[in-house]
């Protein structure tokens, strides 16, 4: 008898989207053992024995930025990774150690809650503005670090990008009564003259001005 036909559910997996959970850590707080498993590797070896040294060097400045201290202990067998995290709050991606490639992130909360951070400042009197970093975006971060703390500089940067605006020549597509620059016969002939609005003409032209996209 003929065998049935599997289903093609059966052998094709559901597609399901990647999800990353960055490492997250409260300022000022504990210290933190980063395992092995977080940065999977090719080779035999999975323990930090021969990855601590790389996995600094491709992530130094990251931790820096952030005031993250990290620390090697060694065990009976093996050594571990922590890290310590300072004063400074924010979110910093991760490299992996071998290939370099950004991998997970590193968030590090304030003690006292992201809600809670414009009353504290406010009370104290004192107005920090967040900084944005010139690094990858940090995976998972979207999902911890609310919106409206990436508002201030967002804000700052448009501003910044209105006031250094400057005119220059952009191609611009206009049906006119009185004709500009280049009429498209075609489009003439088939959207206009068939419809008997003889009067309407398009017309391609460069115009001087600012980008209207970007004003808008």
């Amino acid at each position: 008898m003929p065998k049935a036909r599997r289903s093609s559910t059966s052998i094709i997996p559901m597609w399901r989207p990647r999800t990353y959970s960055p490492i997250k850590l409260d300022d000022q707080g504990t210290s933190y053992t980063v395992p092995p498993s977080l940065f999977p590797t090719a080779g035999r070896d999975h323990s930090w024995n021969s990855r601590a040294d790389n996995f600094l060097q491709a992530n130094r400045p990251q931790l820096n930025a952030l005031e993250v201290e990290a620390q090697l202990a060694s065990s009976t067998d093996e050594i571990q990774l922590r890290l310590k995290p300072g004063g400074t709050i924010g979110a910093v991606p991760l490299r992996a150690p071998d290939t370099h490639k950004v991998t997970t992130g590193l968030i590090v909360k304030p003690r006292f809650g992201w809600d809670g951070i414009g009353p504290l400042l406010q009370y104290i009197g004192w107005a920090a503005t967040p900084r944005i970093l010139e690094m990858p975006l940090v995976p998972g971060s979207a999902r911890e670090v609310p919106a409206w703390v990436l508002a201030g500089p967002i804000l700052r940067r448009l501003e910044r990008l209105l006031q250094d605006m400057r005119r220059s020549f952009n191609v611009q597509e206009e049906v006119r009564r009185t004709p500009r620059g280049q009429i498209l016969s075609q489009r003439y002939i088939t959207n206009h003259v068939v419809h008997g609005a003889l009067h309407q003409l398009p017309c391609r032209y460069p115009d001087l001005g600012y980008d209207r996209l970007l004003r808008a």
